[in-house]
């Protein structure tokens, strides 16, 4: 009878675990990578990072694209910067981290990519808000 028991239980655990993650459906992961921050209290809700890729490119910079949606039934001017950071933890200094903008169309995905500034570049830092007047 308590093999019986611990089977039910282990059964009822492992459905359970399936019903949890049903209503995220294949590639539905929620997106959590400390790298990507979206600020600003009105457009945090609306504005979603759904992905991040990396990679080493062949002349040795790293890359780096994001992609994500905009919930809102409506057209969002956003910003992203992205700053990156050597080996040590230390900002690499450059012009290309400076606020870019970029479309975000109503109920709609939108990506975009930076190349690192130096091949001593190991990581980086991405902020996205709504872009200031």
């Amino acid at each position: 009878m308590m093999q019986k028991t611990k089977k039910l239980f282990f059964v009822l655990f492992v459905c359970s675990l399936m019903a949890g993650c049903a209503g995220l459906g294949p590639g539905k992961v929620p997106f959590n990578d400390p790298r990507v921050t979206v600020v600003g209290a009105m457009i945090r809700p609306e504005i979603k990072v759904t992905g991040l890729n990396t990679r080493i490119n062949s002349g040795n910079f790293m890359e780096v694209q994001v992609t994500g949606v905009n919930k809102a039934s409506g057209y969002r001017n956003l910003e992203y910067k992205i700053d990156w950071i050597d080996q040590d933890g230390f900002a690499i200094k450059t012009i290309l981290s400076r606020w870019t903008m970029f479309p975000a169309y109503a109920s709609s995905t939108f990506s975009f990519s930076g190349v690192a500034p130096k091949t001593s570049a190991s990581d980086f830092r991405i902020t996205i808000r709504k872009k200031e007047k």
